[in-house]
């Protein structure tokens, strides 16, 4: 997925930093699919945190 790749280049250049951010963790949120929209969701529990893109962008 082409949003896990940014995300690496992301994490990368930030020194390690979380991005995005996944809330009362110290982990990233990982990009996933929840109900077939790309998604950031949290690699522990499954929680969806929001899509990718926000409604309204063209894919």
């Amino acid at each position: 997925m082409l949003a896990e790749q940014l995300q690496e280049e992301v994490w990368e250049s930030t020194g390690g930093e979380p991005v995005p951010a996944c809330p009362g963790h110290q982990h990233p949120a990982k990009a996933d699919s929840a109900n077939e929209v790309p998604s950031w969701v949290c690699p522990r529990d499954g929680h969806v945190l929001r899509p990718i893109l926000p409604a309204g962008t063209p894919e």
